[in-house]
């Protein structure tokens, strides 16, 4: 979910772990907060605040390659049901993972980046300031900061409780399923993702792990 807290609205991207921040942010800011809906969408972007001056927007964003990954994990562990993301879903299902990367090479290549787009802009330009998942603690620390909401330390952020852990089982079969090749496809197929958000993609191919909470 999205929120307004006090003059900043933070815009949850689908698996960058908003829904950690969210927590983070209604426990220590419930009396100032408001939540942001669509009833369209769980994930409202940067359009209802988009005119509005003196709002601070804030996003994080993810490499592609691993963001799949975390999607078809969530997926594996609320299953595929009707509803949001449902042409995405429709093209895309299986509960087998490599079939699941090749249905999304084949049949929907752009929904990430279209998802990004939708949310906060190409490159992220309709927002204050973006983080990326992969330094997670820091760059929400960073936000925090910025938004004016506080200085926390590093030790409380890391100290939160993690929410929407993947079951452990899905882990390993991504780990032994997500080849090289399957990589390579998604990584040819987000190179614009990578050159708005300075994301290595071959060090990410390469790398022993697949973080997918």
């Amino acid at each position: 979910m999205s929120l307004l807290v006090k003059n900043n609205y933070f815009i949850h991207v689908p698996k960058t772990a908003g829904t950690w921040m969210s927590n983070f942010l209604c426990q220590n800011f419930e009396d100032d907060l408001v939540i942001v809906t669509n009833v369209n969408t769980r994930h409202t972007g940067y359009k209802p605040f988009e005119h509005m001056k003196g709002i601070n927007k804030f996003a994080f964003v993810r490499n592609p390659i691993d963001w799949y990954a975390s999607y078809w994990a969530f997926k594996m562990k609320w299953r595929w049901k009707p509803g949001f993301n449902a042409k995405f879903d429709g093209l895309c299902e299986s509960y087998d993972f490599p079939e699941f990367i090749n249905n999304v090479v084949t049949k929907y290549p752009t929904f990430y980046q279209d998802t990004i787009v939708n949310l906060i802009g190409e490159k992220g330009d309709k927002v204050t300031f973006v983080g990326k998942y992969e330094n997670l603690h820091v760059d929400f620390k960073k936000m925090l900061s910025l938004s004016g909401l506080g200085v926390f330390t590093l030790k409380s952020l890391h100290d939160f409780m993690p929410i929407n852990v993947s079951k452990e089982s899905k882990k390993v079969i991504i780990e032994k399923t997500y080849s090289k090749e399957l990589k390579i496809k998604i990584a040819e197929q987000n190179q614009l993702i990578a050159k708005w958000f300075d994301y290595d993609l071959d060090k990410i191919i390469n790398k022993e792990e697949t973080c997918i909470e």
